[in-house]
């Protein structure tokens, strides 16, 4: 399941830099390349946080994976599902 997060990160990670989003991973990139842990902390600059969650839900949508958004208090969650060919 590793390759399908690491390329879910890097695509994500390329639709924000292309638009030019102000983003910093804080957690979960420490073995990246060889692997992208089980979450991605992601700081968001307040001028892009609707951006971010609308490119967020469009590229998983695109690449056939289920996204929900939680928010609760200060904190907003985007948890991604999806099928893997490992299963």
């Amino acid at each position: 399941m590793s390759a399908w997060r690491t390329r879910l990160a890097e695509g994500l990670g390329a639709a924000w830099e292309e638009s030019g989003m102000v983003y910093a991973v804080a957690n979960g990139l420490e073995d990246y390349p060889a692997e992208v842990g089980r979450d991605l902390d992601v700081l968001v600059a307040p001028e892009d946080l609707r951006r971010a969650v609308s490119l967020t839900l469009d590229y998983c949508e695109a690449a056939a994976c289920a996204a929900v958004v939680h928010r609760a208090g200060w904190l907003l969650w985007i948890i991604v599902a999806g099928r893997t060919p490992e299963g």
